[in-house]
């Protein structure tokens, strides 16, 4: 994966909470970019919301992707918060939970807990400079660390 890198690891790491709202991670390419974040999620109750989307467009608007996430499961796709259509995906039943996510315009990819479940957005994310990775928590506080990477956008072998 190291190959794929067009540069150095971008890390943070952020505390959540309601009172904070949304947070955010610029991304140096959110076209194509790569994402380790880990999430500790306390209790059933909170909800974490990640938003990859292009700079200045509306939350939730096309050119997003939301990924949504409480113990034990995971949405990708959805409003905020909501866990209701398309399907939740379960996870193990843990305060940490690992997501690895590949963004590459056409389509996001995330892997919960080292591909315990895989999940594919078709949803375009809007192909602009300075596109950010933002997060959020209801229902309680999260923490949030996260090691972002721009992608090389071909590689010759």
């Amino acid at each position: 994966m190291r190959l794929l890198h067009a540069g150095e690891a971008s890390n943070t790491s952020l505390a959540l909470s309601p009172s904070g709202g949304w947070q955010n991670i610029k991304l140096a390419d959110g076209l194509h970019a790569h994402l380790l974040v880990t999430l500790t999620i306390p209790d059933f109750a909170t909800v974490v919301s990640l938003e990859i989307r292009g700079a200045g467009s509306k939350p939730g608007a096309p050119g997003s992707v939301i990924v949504t996430v409480r113990r034990g499961v995971i949405l990708l796709g959805g409003q905020f918060g909501q866990f209701d259509a398309p399907f939740p995906a379960s996870l193990s039943n843990s305060s940490v939970v690992e997501l690895e996510i590949f963004v590459d315009g056409t389509a996001t990819e995330v892997f919960a807990n080292g591909g315990e479940r895989a999940l594919t957005s078709s949803a375009q994310v809007l192909a602009i400079e300075g596109s950010l990775l933002r997060a959020t928590v209801i229902n309680g506080t999260a923490t949030l660390q996260a090691a972002t990477w721009a992608m090389k956008r071909s590689v010759n072998v």
